[in-house]
């Protein structure tokens, strides 16, 4: 996404909010990973998970949206002071089931 419309002080704050999130990754991943064991090796959760995944957010695929929000009306600026209350997004745990009826059983077991 082109950042020329985009003022330098806006363009300093997303590359400085998608540096400390770099900074931070690792303990996205961290969490996001030890959420998949938790919910895997859970013996009331594990029956009913077909499977599971996690994703952290790329740095570019960050930067990208928040170009997008520093361009919405109104402007939604996110730096490093607020990135990681303001976007919630950074990390993901997904959670496969095979039929509808099983969200009933899993969702009052996950904690």
């Amino acid at each position: 996404m082109a950042t020329g419309d985009l003022s330098n002080a806006a363009q300093r704050g997303i590359a400085e909010a998608v540096e400390h999130f770099e900074q931070h990754r690792h303990r996205f991943d961290i969490v996001a990973n030890n959420l998949v064991d938790c919910f895997s090796k859970d013996p009331d959760l594990a029956q009913w998970i077909h499977f599971i995944r996690y994703r952290v957010k790329d740095p570019r695929s960050l930067a990208d949206k928040l170009e997008r929000l520093a361009k919405a009306d109104p402007p939604e600026p996110i730096d490093a002071s607020n990135i990681f209350h303001r976007v919630k997004d950074l990390a993901g745990v997904r959670i496969i089931h095979l039929h509808n009826d099983q969200l009933g059983r899993l969702h009052p077991r996950i904690p």
